[in-house]
């Protein structure tokens, strides 16, 4: 009896560990370029910091920024959406946003890998750019399942050794 409880104890520890550490390791980030020099980088807390960023009038750049990272057992997504603010800035800003997984949808921009590059070069009024990316969490899969025959399998030979 205590076998088929320490065979559930470490099966429940086991699926535990695996939901702690299975969303993936990549993070988003974003770096802003004015003139092809570096104005910032983030990778966590990137919707705030793109938030706060001044043009040359010193009216913020961006109009809304929203950076959302959904990460599951199997499956995670990642959304960047900024709305520029209409301004008289005639500088050429680049906002280059690096994505975990596949990109999935761009909107005004161009995606290299996994990075996608959004060229904005037109303050006089708003525009919006947006991108998707994907991936699935295949090895996660494959890892509970190779616990769970471990674990089935070894319940298994207990109860015939004890049969035997």
């Amino acid at each position: 009896m205590k076998i088929k409880i320490g065979s559930i104890l470490l099966l429940i520890v086991m699926t535990t560990a695996l939901f702690t550490g299975c969303s993936g390791k990549e993070t988003l980030s974003v770096q802003l370029l004015k003139g092809g020099e570096v104005l910032m980088i983030a990778s966590e807390d990137a919707e705030t910091k793109l938030s706060t960023v001044k043009s040359e009038n010193g009216n913020l750049l961006f109009k809304s920024v929203s950076v959302s990272e959904n990460k599951g057992l199997f499956y995670n997504s990642y959304t960047v959406n900024v709305i520029t603010n209409a301004a008289e800035d005639t500088a050429g800003y680049e906002l280059l946003v690096t994505m975990p997984g596949k990109i999935a949808q761009v909107k005004d921009g161009t995606a290299d890998g996994n990075t996608v590059t959004f060229k904005i070069e037109n303050l006089k009024q708003e525009s919006d750019f947006a991108a998707y990316s994907d991936s699935n969490n295949t090895s996660t899969v494959v890892i509970i399942l190779c616990v769970l025959a471990a674990v089935g399998g070894g319940f298994i030979f207990i109860m015939k050794r004890k049969q035997g």
